[in-house]
């Protein structure tokens, strides 16, 4: 079926999914339920955007849409553009070939950075550009990764920030993702929320420890401020730091994460301080940050007068 026409007496329209040979809907002007515009089946009572053409690639969302209900939109959509009049996303599946994702800059609620979806008010990360490759650095401040938001992408690497809280269901399982590193700043980490090829790298004790062993998934178990990896956190890692800082040492992504110690997202001086207060006995938790503005003075003072020297 090529053609689709709704007539007014329908008051109730599912997803068309599997219908890939559908090119053409029509909905009656004088069904009072629902409405098309921009090939987008929208719902009168609410405004909200229940399904679309499956031929489509770009999802142009029409202005005066407020709301998106949940579909499972296993299709070809490679760009996905938001409109300011949009207040709610249920959350996604599929999408699996989205590439570009922009939001109307005049939405109070939502936002796109690096096409991703993310919502203004919660810290929420709701939808990812599956379909592009490479890696990604999700931004600090981001506290939840929403239902699916990554599932199934052909992203190999994803960067978890220091600030994130909780992991949606499937939102992080794709077998592209080889290996993760997941903050013991992460409490909740819901129904296969990574994907069983990935190894998991985590802290022992943490939420993302549990959620391995639970599930049988592989993991590597690493400390964090342990910079030279011997087991050992003392005045070694504080040099091996330092030596990061002024550039005389390239690590990799996992391993950086490991020596934020103060959890800003940052590699710097607060993290030095830190881990000097750790390694000398205090009762200093590791991850967060607590340092006086002094202290941190003193220890930029230093990195300063070795960058001078060298």
């Amino acid at each position: 079926m090529e053609s689709l026409t709704i007539p007014k007496t329908i008051e109730e329209i599912d997803d068309f999914e599997g219908n890939n040979k559908l090119t053409s809907i029509i909905i009656d002007e004088e069904n009072p339920y629902y409405y098309l515009d921009n090939n987008c089946v929208i719902r009168k009572s609410d405004k909200t955007l229940v399904t679309f053409l499956p031929s489509l690639t770009v999802l142009d969302i029409p202005e005066g849409v407020e709301r998106i209900e949940y579909t499972d939109l296993n299709r070809n959509i490679t760009e996905l553009n938001v409109p300011s009049s949009v207040e709610y996303f249920d959350s996604f599946n599929g999408f699996y070939s989205l590439e570009k994702i922009t939001v109307a800059k005049d939405n109070t609620r939502y936002y796109a950075e690096d096409n991703i979806l993310y919502e203004k008010y919660t810290g929420t990360l709701i939808l990812g550009a599956k379909g592009k490759t490479g890696s990604v650095a999700i931004p600090e401040g981001v506290l939840f990764i929403g239902h699916n938001a990554f599932g199934g992408t052909e992203l190999t690497e994803i960067k978890l920030p220091s600030s994130l809280i909780k992991i949606g269901d499937s939102a992080l399982s794709s077998w592209a993702i080889k290996k993760l590193f997941i903050p013991p700043s992460v409490v909740t980490i819901n129904y296969y929320a990574v994907g069983e090829s990935t190894t998991i790298y985590c802290v022992q004790g943490s939420a993302a420890y549990d959620y391995a062993v639970d599930n049988g998934l592989e993991y590597v178990l690493v400390a964090l401020g342990d910079a030279n990896g011997d087991g050992n956190i003392n005045v070694s890692d504080i040099a091996e730091i330092r030596k990061l800082i002024l550039g005389g040492l390239d690590f990799g992504e996992i391993e950086n994460l490991l020596y934020d110690v103060s959890g800003d997202g940052e590699i710097d001086a607060r993290d030095i301080v830190r881990l000097k207060k750790y390694v000398a006995g205090l009762d200093v938790p590791l991850g967060t940050d607590e340092n006086s503005s002094e202290e941190i003075i003193a220890e930029v003072a230093y990195l300063d007068e070795k960058n001078a020297v060298a």
